[in-house]
Formats: C-alpha cells, sequence, structure tokens
C-alpha cells in the first residue's frame, strides 16, 4: 500500500472514531480531539528521537521553534538533548518509519 493510501485511510479512521463516539457518548470538541492526537504524535516522535527534539521535529516536518511552542502548549516533559548534524543522520537511519 503506498504512503497517499495509508494516509487516507488514517484520515478516514479517525473522522470515524470521532463521529461514532459522539454519536454513542459523550460529545467531545473536535479541538480537544485533534489537540489530544497533536500530543500523542509528538509524544511518539520524542520517543523515537530518544528525546532529541531537533531529531523529532525533522520527524513531524516541524520547524524546531515550533515544535518548542508545542512541547510547551501541551506540557510535555522530555529533556532536552543536543545533537550534532552526524548523530541526526544516524538516529534517522536507524528509523523503521513502517512500524509507526
Amino acid at each position: 500500500m503506498n504512503l497517499n493510501k495509508k494516509m487516507e485511510s488514517s484520515k478516514q479512521y479517525l473522522i470515524q472514531s470521532y463521529l461514532q463516539t459522539n454519536c454513542t457518548s459523550q460529545c467531545i470538541p473536535i479541538k480537544c480531539f485533534l489537540d489530544n492526537i497533536e500530543k500523542e504524535m509528538i509524544g511518539k516522535a520524542l520517543k523515537i528521537a530518544r528525546g532529541n527534539q531537533k531529531v523529532a521535529s525533522l520527524i513531524l516536518g516541524l520547524k524546531p521553534t515550533t515544535l518548542n511552542e508545542k512541547i510547551r502548549k501541551f506540557n510535555i516533559r522530555e529533556r532536552r538533548k543536543i545533537a550534532s548534524r552526524q548523530e541526526l543522520k544516524s538516529y534517522l537511519s536507524e528509523i523503521d518509519f513502517s512500524s509507526i
């Protein structure tokens, strides 16, 4: 399955989950739902990057300053680590993106 199909499938799953939850139980504001997804993605990216914010920002396609703002917004408690360019390349080469 190519990347576009995987993304479309994931998007459809999230939409269906959100609507089912709101129709069958309590109504969750969409902002809260999306914030929870964003927080979870940032946490997982930081875990993959071993806490390195620069690597996590590359994984997420964000500027490091934007990631830092979101970490503060969501009160995510990851320690900052500074990596050299060589360490960044090494981290990225070890990541198995198919398992994410």
